[in-house]
């Protein structure tokens, strides 16, 4: 059976803008001097220390059977070993019965 190491909350940080920007909305996390934007006006340099949140997403962590972590963030998260985890770090069947009462494939998903 899998142990559960940590659960990490999805939570927003905020993290500096880089690059330029346009009044019209318009950013270019790459360009370094003004440049013309798509609507016609210039874009220009951001200011240092604006910010702008950015989503990171929540896993969880387990310990594998095989003595492996294993972080699960997605519908399903194999391990190298071959076992499946699901989202909550649970540990699933194994592919062969996947499907069985529906007539399902595991590969119907790829």
């Amino acid at each position: 059976m899998a142990t559960i190491i940590r659960k990490v909350e999805s939570h927003f940080v905020e993290v500096p803008v880089t690059g330029v920007i346009c009044g019209c909305g318009n950013h270019n996390p790459y360009g370094k001097e003004e440049t013309p934007c798509h609507c016609g006006d210039t874009m220009y340099p951001v200011l240092p220390g604006i910010t702008e949140p950015q989503l990171v997403k929540g896993f969880v962590e387990v310990s594998c059977n095989c003595g492996r972590k294993v972080q699960c963030s997605g519908m399903t998260t194999t391990c190298k070993c071959g076992r499946d985890y699901n989202w909550n770090g649970d540990l699933l069947a194994s592919r062969e019965q996947w499907g069985e009462e529906t007539g399902e494939h595991w590969t119907a998903g790829y």
